[in-house]
């Protein structure tokens, strides 16, 4: 994320780093060892998430400070008109049922859950032609995918979408656009999938 005149990168354990120029880099503290998957810089702040529900908010990408919001892992984060989306969730284990979850918060600092649902756990989210949309991807790519649309963070409607749709979203130009994939340990293997949409239904 770019903000207050530095990048921030985020990374697994807690790692930090910040550079003014995208070139040099210097890694900060940010109190955690949880990895963080995500980070955004809107309102004056940079705003990270990860394991465990992890939160951390900072004003400079320097110090900074850990925020509650739940036992989710939290993949993603955006920021627009004053509200802050996060999304994430649980995958299915042996004792435990797959469930995507959805927080907001006005200042990073206290969250509401908005959506928890028995569906694959959200792993994108964006903000463009005045809506938030969050995706996740069908379990193993069968059946459809899901995207939850909001036009003010707080009431979220569900629909279907390709099995592959929850990697990265991302809008522009009037278009929305997710990539996702198939990988594996070795670099060369594995399917990636790009897909457009105008209207967040025809893909």
């Amino acid at each position: 994320a770019y903000g207050d005149g530095k990048y921030v990168i985020v990374g697994d354990f807690g790692a930090v780093l910040t550079s003014p120029d995208g070139v040099s880099w210097t890694a900060q503290y940010a109190g955690t060892f949880y990895s963080l998957n995500a980070v955004t810089y809107g309102g004056g702040q940079f705003v990270a998430v990860g394991e465990e529900g992890m939160i951390i908010t900072s004003p400079d990408g320097v110090v900074w400070t850990p925020r509650s919001s739940g036992s989710w892992e939290l993949y993603d984060v955006v920021q627009a008109g004053g509200t802050y989306v996060a999304v994430g969730g649980q995958l299915a284990t042996s004792s435990t049922a797959r469930h995507a979850a959805i927080l907001t918060s006005p200042d990073a600092q206290v969250w509401t859950l908005r959506v928890l649902a028995a569906e694959e756990p959200c792993t994108t989210v964006a903000n463009g032609g005045g809506l938030f949309v969050a995706a996740s991807s069908a379990q193993s790519g069968y059946g459809p995918g899901v995207v939850w649309t909001s036009a003010d963070g707080l009431t979220w409607q569900e629909m279907d979408a390709p099995a592959f749709l929850g990697c990265s979203l991302a809008y522009g130009q009037g278009r929305w656009v997710a990539g996702d994939g198939d990988y594996s340990y070795d670099p060369r293997s594995g399917m990636g999938s790009l897909w457009t949409s105008t209207n967040l239904i025809d893909w």
